[in-house]
C-alpha cells in the first residue's frame, strides 16, 4: 500500500485474505465494537485503550460471533457438510401458461416443492416466495411453516394465509408475521389477539352493486366481441387457403 496524493493505492499481489474465524479479535468494552485489527492497542472505532484480546476460542467471541462462525467452522472441519436452500417466486406473472406447454411455471415449483420432480436437472423447491395468489386452490403439500411480510387485512385473511401451514398430519407448525412501520400493522402488534383468534367475517355481496353489474356486463360484451372477431378470421384464413389450392 502506498499513498498517491489523496488516493492510497494497493498492490494486489501484496493482498491477502484471512478467514476471519483463525484470527485474534479485539473487544472494545467502552463503545462495545469488535474487530479483527487494533491500531498501536487502541479501538480502531473509539480509540480507547480498554480493549480486551479474544483468541479464537474465547467463549466471549462464541457468545457473540458463535451464530454465524459455528456454522462455518463446522464446515470447514468436515463436521458439516454444506447444503443449499432453494426458493422460487410463485406470482400470478408466472401462472400464465402456452397452449404447447403442460403446465405452468407456478404449477412446477408447486409439485417441487412436495419433492416431485420432473426433471433430474431441476431439484426440490424448499422456500416458495408467494403472493396472495397462493391463496385459493393450490395444494402445495405439507408445509410446516409459514412468514408473512406484513399484516393481513382482516382476520380471514390471516387464517386462510397463516392456515396453509399443518394442513397434512404436521405435528408443529410454524407462522411468523412481520408487523410493518404503518398505522395498521402497528395496531395488531400492540393487539394480535384481534387478527390472530376469533370467527371470521361472512362473505357478503350486494347483488343490487350497480358497479359490480356494468363491470360484468363489460367484460361479458369484449369477451363476446372477441369471440366473434376470432371466428371470422379463422373461417376467412380456412377459404382463403382453399382458394390458393
Amino acid at each position: 500500500m502506498y499513498r498517491i496524493g489523496r488516493e492510497i493505492l494497493f498492490i494486489p499481489r501484496k493482498l491477502k485474505l484471512i478467514p476471519g474465524i483463525y484470527t485474534t479479535w479485539y473487544k472494545c468494552n467502552d463503545c462495545k465494537e469488535m474487530n479483527i485489527v487494533a491500531a498501536k492497542n487502541k479501538c480502531v472505532n473509539c480509540l480507547s485503550e480498554n480493549i480486551e484480546i479474544l483468541d479464537v476460542n474465547s467463549k466471549r467471541l462464541d457468545s457473540e460471533k458463535g451464530f454465524w462462525r459455528s456454522p462455518i467452522q463446522k464446515i470447514l472441519t468436515n463436521h458439516e457438510k454444506i447444503s443449499n436452500v432453494t426458493v422460487e417466486e410463485h406470482t400470478a406473472q408466472l401462472s400464465q401458461k402456452d397452449a404447447k406447454i403442460a403446465i405452468a411455471t407456478t404449477e412446477e415449483y408447486e409439485l417441487r416443492f412436495q419433492d416431485i420432480i420432473l426433471d433430474v436437472l431441476e431439484g426440490p423447491v424448499d422456500i416458495l416466495s408467494c403472493t396472495t395468489t397462493m391463496e385459493v386452490g393450490v395444494d402445495i403439500g405439507s408445509l410446516t411453516a409459514v412468514g408473512l411480510r406484513n399484516v393481513p387485512p382482516q382476520r380471514e385473511n390471516y387464517q386462510q394465509r397463516a392456515g396453509r401451514a399443518g394442513r397434512r398430519g404436521t405435528a408443529l407448525s410454524t407462522v411468523v408475521t412481520y408487523a410493518q412501520g404503518g398505522p395498521h400493522d402497528y395496531y395488531y402488534f400492540q393487539q394480535p389477539e384481534k387478527m390472530i383468534s376469533g370467527s371470521a367475517r361472512k362473505p357478503i355481496v350486494y347483488i343490487d352493486n350497480k358497479k359490480i353489474t356494468k363491470r360484468h356486463l363489460n367484460a361479458f360484451l369484449i369477451q363476446t366481441y372477441f369471440h366473434e372477431k376470432r371466428f371470422y378470421k379463422c373461417r376467412c384464413v380456412k377459404h382463403s387457403q382453399q382458394f390458393v389450392r
